[in-house]
């Protein structure tokens, strides 16, 4: 499972849904969540592998977004068993 904080321009640019969307995409599951210092909170779990492309779609982000830096650790946490946004 990895931990992801994205920072830059990343609150309503729709982030979280592209996040979402990737998610899906590749079958994996955890959340997505807006902070109040104006980071992404990405909390996300499957293979390895797809959670290493999942991350360089992130450094991109969708349209309108500018990515300045990602965190990404490795974690444990409960099992997630889909893709949530989180108000």
């Amino acid at each position: 499972m990895y931990y992801i904080l994205v920072s830059g321009k990343v609150q309503g640019v729709f982030f979280r849904k592209y996040a979402k969307d990737k998610a899906d995409t590749f079958g994996l599951r955890g959340y997505a969540k807006n902070l109040d210092n104006g980071k992404l909170e990405i909390c996300v779990e499957g293979p390895t592998n797809l959670l290493d492309r999942f991350v360089e779609y992130l450094k991109k982000g969708p349209h309108g977004a500018e990515v300045t830096d990602i965190m990404v650790k490795e974690r444990k946490d409960k099992p997630y068993r889909l893709f949530e946004i989180i108000m």
